[in-house]
């Protein structure tokens, strides 16, 4: 009977690992939030594969799981488990060939552990399928400058058009990927030039059926681009250094809500405790993480410097678009080059020419990234609450359950988001407020200043800056006040997480510029737009009481 090795039975252990890590809390009780919801919209409607901004792969993928599996939030989640768990075992084999079993094991458990990679694994999103493409794509090229095999052209083919049709900003990485590795292979190994020839022909030919489509998307400007691209924050450089902390850290900081300095959070005395939270959790496993990428640098390990090059390339493109305005700068955007980031530096970690040094380093990246997961569950991946879930929204409407006299309005959000949760037929519920007349709400008359820098930003301060009250009455009057019977109740819902401003502190932003550039022009917008509304609604109306379950408020007006 032949026995198992250590090495098989260590890795078992680690997908294990990864596996129980990924299962907590993956049925989370706030439900799916809005980037969610999209998922399961777009993967239950096939029209809108190739209809929407978004890469159709993922969304195929899903729809067939769910036809398989079910649709309860646990079921649709597990498919990002799934491709989690694959991640690790692709990660141990690309470690192996890179450099040695010791180095795939260890990579393989620092993804096992890894809470980035973690969080994604229980999002209803493209990341966790994008970062196993960005896995299996490290591991083809390296097999490929070994053995140009069919196989492995196969294997590089695969990944690149996975890559691809599950990010729309995915050509990128491929781009830079192909360019980089066919330099090198131009120069220095003619043998797999071929080979990345083939596959290169292949992928490109396999993705121009939605490449046009792909560019268009890219391409289009609405009226309100601007905004919507800086949704939750301006970039500034900081963002580089939270998401290259991200990779290595227990502690998630470029999701949505970012802070504006990175040294802020170190330095800032008012932070206390912290401060030290973060030095520890975040600064020590980023500079461990840094360690490894430089040893691996100077170990002139021509595979490894290929991989980065690569990722860097892909990096510099994406800074640039999002210091225009184009794109926002979160980690997540990022995600199909953390496992080459994670594979590297564990490769330089494990080869330190001081074993001690290079022991203790890894123990203590372990250790800080352990300790967050099993010792401050509370604060860690599996339990990170998504505040703007849409089942606490029905958790609210059931306490105060709407009948058919009543009218639900959302300040900021869809009713299409709330039906996997609450029965709406007998509810009217009116999508966001906004929707009534928006541009009327941006464009008000006189104009407080006459310029600001263009014709979108002026009308956008100078409705921020203005007294637009007398823009909404009538509105509100007409489509929601007037419609209610007398005992007729009306229940207002807010989006914390984006109406998050009051009158002082938008007047304030507005005549600032650094402010002003700080804070998302949309949080803004709706915020003073949920000032008005509620003002009006509470001059017409009785009002009754108000309830709170994470990012959302129920306010409860009656007639």
């Amino acid at each position: 009977m032949k026995k198992f090795s250590p090495h098989l039975i260590f890795l078992i252990f680690i997908i294990a690992i990864g596996s129980f890590f990924r299962f907590i809390n993956l049925d989370k009780p706030e439900g799916m939030w809005e980037d969610e919801y999209i998922s399961y919209i777009e993967a239950k409607d096939s029209s809108l594969w190739f209809k929407s901004l978004h890469a159709p792969l993922y969304y195929i993928v899903l729809h067939f799981w769910m036809h398989f599996f079910g649709e309860t939030d646990f079921v649709i989640r597990l498919l990002s488990v799934v491709f989690g768990i694959l991640l690790i075992y692709v990660i141990y084999l690309a470690g192996k060939e890179l450099d040695s079993r010791k180095t795939g094991l260890l990579a393989a458990f620092f993804v096992a552990i890894n809470s980035f990679l973690i969080y994604y694994s229980q999002e209803v999103r493209i990341y966790s399928l994008l970062a196993l493409f960005g896995g299996l794509a490290a591991l083809f090229l390296i097999r490929i400058l070994k053995n140009p095999s069919r196989l492995n052209i196969t294997g590089l083919t695969i990944a690149n058009l996975g890559i691809l049709y599950t990010h729309i900003i995915g050509f990128v990485f491929v781009f830079f990927q192909g360019l980089v590795f066919l330099i090198y292979c131009f120069l220095k190994n003619r043998k797999s030039l071929k080979a990345l020839w083939i596959s290169g022909i292949i992928t490109a030919v396999l993705y121009i059926p939605y490449a046009y489509k792909a560019f268009m998307m890219l391409n289009y400007a609405g009226p309100l681009t601007g905004i919507y691209c800086q949704w939750w924050s301006s970039f500034n450089f900081s963002h580089l250094l939270f998401s290259f902390g991200d990779v290595f850290s227990p502690i998630i900081i470029n999701l949505i809500n970012i802070p504006s300095s990175y040294f802020d959070m170190i330095f800032n005395p008012t932070k206390g405790m912290y401060s030290l939270f973060f030095i520890t959790g975040f600064v020590i496993p980023s500079l461990i993480g840094l360690t490894g990428l430089i040893s691996a640098v100077s170990r002139k390990n021509i595979i490894s410097i290929l991989l980065l090059i690569s990722s860097f390339g892909f990096i510099a493109v994406f800074t640039i678009a999002a210091s225009m305005g184009k794109v926002l700068f979160i980690t997540k955007y990022l995600i199909v080059i953390v496992p080459v980031f994670i594979l590297v530096m564990m490769y330089g970690l494990v080869n330190i020419n001081n074993k001690r040094v290079s022991k203790a380093l890894i123990i203590i990246l372990f250790s800080i990234n352990l300790f967050v997961l099993v010792g401050v569950m509370a604060q860690s991946a599996p339990n990170y609450v998504r505040n703007q879930g849409n089942k606490a929204v029905a958790t609210i409407l059931n306490k105060y359950n709407p009948g058919e006299q009543d009218i639900v309005v959302m300040i900021y959000g869809k009713k299409a988001y709330l039906k996997k949760y609450y029965d709406l037929e007998q509810v009217k519920l009116f999508d966001d407020i906004t929707k009534l007349n928006f541009e009327k709400y941006i464009s008000p008359e006189p104009l407080v200043i006459e310029d600001f820098g263009n014709e979108q930003n002026t009308k956008i301060r100078n409705f921020l800056a203005a007294d637009v009250s007398h823009y909404f009455e009538d509105l509100i009057k007409q489509n929601f006040i007037d419609q209610l019977e007398k005992g007729g109740r009306l229940m207002v819902i807010i989006n914390t997480g984006v109406v998050s401003a009051d009158n002082i502190f938008i007047q304030n932003h507005v005549f600032d510029e650094d402010l002003y550039e700080q804070k998302p022009a949309l949080s803004l917008i709706f915020s003073k737009i949920a000032i008005n509304a509620l003002s009006i609604f509470e001059k017409e109306l009785k009002p009754v009481s108000m309830a709170k379950k994470y990012a959302w408020e129920v306010y409860l007006f009656e007639k």
